[in-house]
């Protein structure tokens, strides 16, 4: 049985370290390193070793690009470079259904149009998984990412982005996706787990939708939000974190937080507040360490109304709130002019 096995991975490796044809109508890619600089659809026939140069292994300069890696694994080891570097001034480029592995990124692409990545594998790169740097729009859909030295998912500098990114696996990247100077984005159905820091970071965005994707054992924040404005949270599910699961920075305003699930973390509150005139609404935060909400001396204006707090800790819960303040053990309300309807679900009627 061992003769047999040992024949068939030989047979394996022999089949596919010779480039396959490609489909009627589209360009082979079959070798390393390989520029595509003309529009078209382009076909990965083998499996690629790293570029003997260090450089990347596929650099595409095409304004309006489909490369489809046909089921093959790209690696680029240990070099500082992209494996697949999307270049400046892009239309469309599509890139799908493929394994990449190693290199500084799995995918770079920046000042562009239009970036689609779905289906694909990504592992192993030394800082992030995809990097998009002003690109107007960004499909980032149904792949699978995992031990990332930095961001899996990173978009960056561009105040008119929008687009999706949807339906990934994301473990154990150092943070799981990170936004930064965009607006408009959807993210959407995500599965997050094992992150050292944050499960998603936001920075200095607005007109976010985030929706009904999951964070558990991330090391730092379930959803952090820094300088973000008339953004959505809704339907997220957060459990098991270090910190919160939902934390709002003193300079987050105007954001709707709408029936989240938060539980269970492990050292901080559920959900915590320290922005202004945010709608905080029927969200259930119960099990956590110290408060299921707590609204920080820096909070001002914001409403909390239909919310269910239940079984958090409440000693650590009263002992982080400081005179005068609204408080059980499941809430705490430090700041100014925050009000409610009465109509919280906490073991304290009232609030």
């Amino acid at each position: 049985m061992a003769v047999r096995h040992i024949s068939l991975v030989a047979l394996v490796l022999l089949v596919t370290s010779s480039p396959l044809p490609a489909e009627e109508g589209r360009r082979p890619v079959w070798e390393s390193p390989t520029v595509i600089s003309a529009p078209g659809q382009y076909v990965l026939t083998r499996n690629l070793l790293p570029d003997p140069g260090g450089g990347s292994v596929i650099t595409i300069s095409g304004p309006h690009v489909d490369l489809d890696l046909n089921g093959f694994h790209i690696d680029n080891g240990a070099s500082t470079s992209p494996v697949i570097d999307v270049q400046s001034a892009f239309a469309e480029v599509r890139i799908h259904d493929g394994t990449v592995t190693g290199g500084a990124q799995s995918i770079a692409a920046s000042s562009g149009k239009r970036l689609v990545v779905e289906d694909m594998n990504l592992h192993f790169s030394g800082a992030n998984a995809i990097v998009a740097s002003s690109v107007d729009e960004v499909v980032i859909r149904n792949n699978r990412i995992s031990d990332i030295a930095s961001e899996a998912i990173y978009v960056t500098s561009a105040t008119s982005s929008s687009g999706i990114i949807e339906g990934n696996q994301l473990r154990r990247a150092s943070v799981a996706i990170r936004l930064g100077d965009v607006s408009g984005l959807t993210i959407r159905l995500n599965q997050i787990e094992d992150t050292p820091s944050d499960g998603i970071q936001v920075y200095a965005a607005g007109g976010l939708l985030i929706e009904r994707n999951s964070v558990g054992t991330a090391q730092g924040f379930g959803i952090f939000l820094h300088s973000t404005h008339g953004s959505t949270l809704r339907n997220n599910v957060l459990h098991g974190n270090l910190e919160a699961g939902i934390y709002l920075y003193s300079n987050c305003t105007d954001n709707l937080i709408l029936e989240n699930v938060v539980s269970e973390t492990i050292d901080n509150h559920g959900i915590l507040i320290l922005g202004s005139r945010n709608q905080v609404e029927g969200n259930l935060a119960n099990s956590n360490a110290y408060c299921g909400f707590h609204f920080e001396s820096t909070s001002v204006g914001n409403i909390y109304r239909r919310n269910i707090a239940r079984g958090n800790n409440g000693p650590n819960c009263v002992a982080t709130c400081a005179a005068p303040v609204v408080i059980s053990t499941d809430l705490c309300d430090q700041g100014t002019s925050n009000t409610s309807a009465l109509d919280n679900f906490l073991p304290n009627p009232g609030m």
